[in-house]
C-alpha cells in the first residue's frame, strides 16, 4: 500500500509505503507530527518563507530545525532515543537567538 502526503502548503509531497493499513497509518501519523501544516509559517513573525535546516557541531551531533528567512527564528526538533525519529519541540515554540550582552566593566 502507498499514500502520498502533501506538506507545507503543498510545496512538498512525500510518498509513504506500508504493508498493512496499520503500518501506513503509523507512517502517516509520524509525518503529520513532524511536518504538520500548523508550522507552515514562522511562529514568531508569521513569515511563510521558512526552511528545513540541519546544523552539525564539531562532535558530529546533528540538530534539526525550521528556520525563518526573515527574522531568523527557529523551531527546534528533538530526536527520539532510536535516532531514527524526530519531532517538533512545540512546548518550547519558536525562538529568536538573542546575543548575550557583554557586562559593563
Amino acid at each position: 500500500m502507498e499514500a502520498h502526503y502533501k506538506i507545507r502548503n503543498g510545496q512538498i509531497t512525500i510518498k509513504v509505503e506500508g504493508a498493512t493499513a496499520k503500518e501506513l497509518f503509523k507512517a502517516l501519523a509520524e509525518l503529520e507530527d513532524t511536518f504538520s501544516v500548523a508550522d507552515d509559517c514562522c511562529g514568531s513573525c508569521g513569515n511563510i518563507r521558512t526552511r528545513f535546516r540541519v546544523r552539525t557541531n564539531k562532535d558530529g551531533d546533528s540538530f534539526y530545525e525550521l528556520f525563518c528567512l526573515k527574522c531568523n527564528a527557529t523551531l527546534d526538533y528533538g530526536q527520539k532515543k532510536d535516532n531514527k525519529t524526530i519531532y517538533p519541540k512545540r512546548k518550547d515554540g519558536w525562538s529568536v537567538y538573542q546575543k548575550a550582552e557583554e557586562p559593563n566593566v
